[in-house]
């Protein structure tokens, strides 16, 4: 039907290659053949086949189509932007967004939020700054990006101006994501009455997330009661708990050295609330139970795990095996940690077994 139509215009070619996105390598190969057919494509055609690329993480030749372009569009290059940041080459995204002419709020937004992703807080909230001195007006997902930052630095007074900030731009006092984010960070910074406040003012905005932070933010102080009191109110709330909430709650029982208690939520996660355990409900047992002197329960556990314990999990349990001496069972247990990558873990698990030896 499409080679039927007598005048194709730029809408009608960047529909037809749109069609063919998202689609197996065949089909991206079919929508560039389309491409290559349009005399003089269109800021929009351009965009559909980069972006094409780029959701299959080939960004050389999306660079490529990018270089062709007359007159890119702040779309064509924060594709490029967000193409990278989805691989985790964050230094490549950076270098386009530095080339970027005229770099609006969504393009600021996309590398934020991906030197977030990649672990690098500190250069988030170094660009951030450069945004607000630029004079470019941040909006609710660029204060969440850097809220998130400062709390992975930590930068608590960073962490207050962007508070102020945040209030200062009108958000809504029902902005679950915005609230969500300060309780979180406030919560990882210790203010625990500063994210109680947040928690309470939230009363009708609450979501799962905004249950799982104020339970998070207990656990890390060792606040069990606390922690455990906002999990069964969650579930009367009618707020099902979720994976990450069943982390907290080990967390924060393995804190206390409550191993029962512990042993109770992590049977309790399918046979109640079916969630099924993942790798770090297992690997937060073994660490539960290695460190409360059960190191035979522990071994048994981690070798009848459906995961593969990670190096961490293993080197956790040599270190409650070399505390109570036995030698022979936490030799083991580094041997598995060391089988795997040889990383910063694996140089602390030589360190480690140099004094067991």
């Amino acid at each position: 039907m499409f080679d039927r139509i007598a005048s194709k215009d730029s809408t009608s070619w960047t529909t037809i290659i749109a069609a063919y996105i998202g689609g197996s390598d065949d089909d991206l190969r079919e929508a560039r053949n389309l491409f290559d057919r349009v005399q003089d494509p269109e800021a929009a055609t351009y965009n559909v086949i980069i972006s094409a690329y780029a959701q299959k993480g080939q960004m050389q030749e999306a660079r490529r189509l990018l270089a062709r372009m007359p007159h890119p569009d702040p779309i064509s290059w924060t594709t490029i932007i967000s193409g990278y940041n989805k691989l985790g080459e964050i230094d490549c995204a950076r270098e386009i967004f530095d080339q970027m002419p005229d770099r609006d709020t969504v393009a600021w937004n996309a590398m934020i939020s991906g030197y977030c992703q990649s672990a690098r807080p500190s250069e988030a909230l170094d660009l951030f700054k450069l945004m607000i001195v630029e004079g470019i007006n941040p909006v609710r997902e660029t204060f969440v990006a850097a809220i998130d930052a400062c709390a992975a630095v930590p930068a608590e007074r960073e962490g207050k101006l962007v508070h102020v900030e945040l209030l200062a731009s009108g958000v809504r006092p029902d902005d679950a994501q915005a609230h969500n984010a300060l309780l979180s960070m406030y919560g990882r910074m210790g203010h625990l009455e500063v994210a109680r406040d947040l928690f309470d003012a939230m009363e009708s905005s609450r979501d799962r997330v905004t249950w799982t932070a104020m339970l998070a933010a207990y656990a890390q102080s060792g606040h069990l009661r606390d922690a455990l009191g906002i999990f069964h109110a969650m579930v009367l709330h009618g707020e099902a708990p979720d994976g990450v909430t069943f982390i907290n709650v080990l967390a924060a029982c393995a804190h206390a050295g409550l191993v029962r208690t512990g042993w109770a939520y992590f049977v309790s996660m399918w046979s109640m609330y079916g969630v099924e355990p993942g790798a770090r409900h297992f690997v937060c047992m073994v660490d539960m139970l290695a460190r409360s002197g059960e190191v035979c329960t522990a071994a048994e556990l981690a070798g009848s795990m459906p995961y593969q314990p990670s190096s961490m999990a293993w080197m956790s349990m040599a270190g409650a095996c070399r505390e109570q001496g036995d030698a022979i069972l936490g030799e083991n247990a580094l041997e598995y940690a060391l089988d795997g990558p040889f990383d910063a873990r694996s140089v602390a698990g030589v360190a480690l077994w140099s004094q067991m030896r």
